[in-house]
């Protein structure tokens, strides 16, 4: 229908699962966004109501029972809604508690740098710390913006300064020397032959740093490991988890996020190795994997950094932000 012009679908929920995406699409192209009326919307999975209040200009929902009912599967996530204006604070616990994702624990896994790891790093982060200093006190504004490195780049923008701009290059060989101590790859191997046999272990390095180490190292150790690679086309990615999914692999290595199309598995392991991946596609990741694991016992994520290292401060982040823990830094 049409209300004062605005374009409106009404919804029963059951409907929604089914008819929301086909509506949405439609009106994007239409270069429309839709308004969305649903009746029940409580008795929805929070993963729709999510899905509702990013798709839509406008979501209108009615619900049948009191939002702390049992029957009320998207209260939590409501009552959320309405008491901060955000979904932001809704957890994957919450997601837990409220029955719609796979068990999980957290586990955090901190690694150290061997000595000749550590020199390295401490010399690229002494540059890396004194340049910063210098660029702050060169660029006042920056002490006073929300994001450094975006206003950063607004000022290079505008002037051509070679020593603050070399910042980007030390930030990146920090992070890399972070990422590549050889203490995290003797954590997976140790993680995956805890699993069992086969381990059904997920490996997450979308920056591509480990994969080619782990495929290496671990067929070496007598391990059946294999790469969903974000460059294989659909049949090839899903010939890969099927072999996954029947047991055939001890570890997969994720470079990106795999199709939501993909059958449910046991997944025992989800080991995070990069963990300066924005924030945001980890809790993606995690999303997806709690999503597709069936059967076994709770899927434990293992959250691997360095000491010391921005990495650090990342995973107690990322553990907060989106576990609802407080790890202690």
């Amino acid at each position: 229908p049409r209300v004062h012009g605005t374009r409106v679908v009404v919804y029963r929920h059951p409907q929604v699962e089914r008819r929301f995406n086909q509506h949405a699409s439609r009106f994007a192209k239409a270069g429309r966004r839709i308004t969305a009326v649903v009746d029940g919307c409580d008795l929805l999975d929070p993963v729709w109501i999510a899905t509702l209040l990013f798709g839509c200009s406008q979501f209108i929902g009615f619900t049948r029972h009191a939002l702390g009912h049992a029957q009320a599967v998207g209260g939590r996530m409501l009552a959320t809604l309405f008491q901060q204006q955000t979904i932001a604070s809704y957890t994957f616990a919450d997601a837990e508690e409220d029955g719609w994702l796979r068990p999980f624990d957290v586990l955090r896994h901190p690694v150290a740098f061997e000595e000749g790891e550590f020199q390295a790093y401490r010399q690229v982060n002494d540059r890396f710390i004194t340049l910063h200093r210098d660029v702050g006190r060169r660029y006042p504004e920056l002490g006073e913006a929300l994001d450094f490195w975006d206003s950063l780049h607004r000022i290079l923008g505008r002037v051509a300064d070679h020593q603050a701009a070399s910042l980007f290059t030390l930030r990146e060989q920090r992070e890399e020397l972070a990422q590549i101590t050889h203490a995290k790859f003797e954590t997976v191997a140790k993680l995956l032959s805890e699993a069992g046999s086969p381990a059904r272990c997920l490996v997450c390095d979308f920056e591509q740093i480990w994969t080619a180490v782990l495929l290496r190292n671990l067929a070496e150790r007598g391990m059946a490991v294999n790469v969903l690679k974000h460059s294989a086309g659909l049949a090839a990615r899903e010939e890969i988890w099927r072999r996954f999914e029947a047991g055939k692999l001890d570890c997969l290595i994720l470079q990106d996020l795999p199709p939501l199309r993909m059958v449910g598995a046991r997944i025992n392991r989800l080991i995070v190795m990069t963990p300066l991946t924005p924030l945001s596609t980890l809790a993606c990741v995690v999303d997806w994997v709690l999503a597709h694991a069936v059967s076994g016992p709770a899927v434990r994520i293992d959250l691997l950094y360095t000491t010391g290292t921005p990495e650090q401060e990342a995973m107690m982040d990322f553990a907060d932000t989106c576990f609802g823990l407080r790890f202690s830094r």
